[in-house]
């Protein structure tokens, strides 16, 4: 990140948490499970390989594209430790290094310590209710052949 001059910044912050193992294996698995029959018909229809992933993939990858960037988000949002590494100024403070420093060595004031812990938790409810139907969608089709 220092060669990059990402230190103290927020793509500094983000760019570990664009993706993972995870979402490039459920990705792979999701369009493995793809039936090849809609392929080799829209093949047959004449349809390009680029149309093929835009027109046929692509809508049936909606959901599971919502679950895996839900899934990124919270973690991203719940990091800490990386954020404690990359940063060094205030003004790019996590809300979760935020939140340890609400506590003193000597004392911790719980009533502000979980109202801002509960404040921190409302933008990941928005984002879930924002992307729920699609990844209820992901989980109804999982396991199944499309």
């Amino acid at each position: 990140m220092a060669r990059f001059g990402w230190i103290d910044t927020f793509l500094g912050i983000l760019a570990p948490n664009l993706t993972s193992a995870f979402s490039v294996f459920f990705m792979r698995q999701t369009i493995k499970s793809m039936p090849i029959d809609l392929i080799d018909a829209a093949r047959i229809d004449g349809a390009g390989e680029i149309r093929i992933v835009l027109t046929i993939i692509a809508p049936l990858l909606k959901g599971i594209t919502a679950t895996i960037a839900l899934i990124l988000f919270i973690d991203s949002w719940n990091d800490f430790l990386w954020p404690v590494i990359i940063i060094n100024s205030q003004r790019l403070r996590t809300i979760p290094v935020g939140i340890a420093f609400f506590k003193d060595p000597y004392y911790i004031s719980f009533g502000p310590l979980m109202a801002a812990t509960s404040i921190a938790t409302v933008p990941m409810i928005v984002i879930y209710l924002f992307l729920q139907r699609f990844v209820i969608k992901g989980i109804a089709t999982t396991g199944l052949k499309f």
